[in-house]
């Protein structure tokens, strides 16, 4: 395995529990223990790839937001014109960012 690959599957790994973590835990209630547990990683590895907690926090974010796009331009198409599109645009993005996850 090539050393990209393993950086991106560490990196993967951590945002992939840290998500589950939060989702269940909220930010507050998820400590990097949790998340190093999770993993099976050490710290050094969390520390490698995010300055912090609220680093990976915000990988998390940007991960669910990148998710968020197609389903949010999905729906703004299927407007029948710029301000309907805004409209099912903006409420498919309330839709996917209130999900219980």
């Amino acid at each position: 395995m090539k050393n990209a690959d393993r950086t991106a599957l560490t990196r993967g790994r951590l945002i992939a529990v840290a998500r589950a973590l939060f989702a269940e835990h909220g930010y507050a209630g998820t400590s990097t223990e949790a998340i190093l547990q999770g993993t099976e990683l050490g710290r050094g590895a969390l520390y490698h790839h995010f300055r912090d907690k609220a680093d990976l926090f915000e990988a998390v974010c940007q991960q669910i937001c990148e998710e968020a796009v197609p389903v949010v331009n999905a729906e703004a198409d299927r407007g029948r014109d710029a301000y309907s599109s805004l409209v099912r645009g903006s409420l498919a993005w309330v839709e996917f960012m209130t999900r219980p996850e």
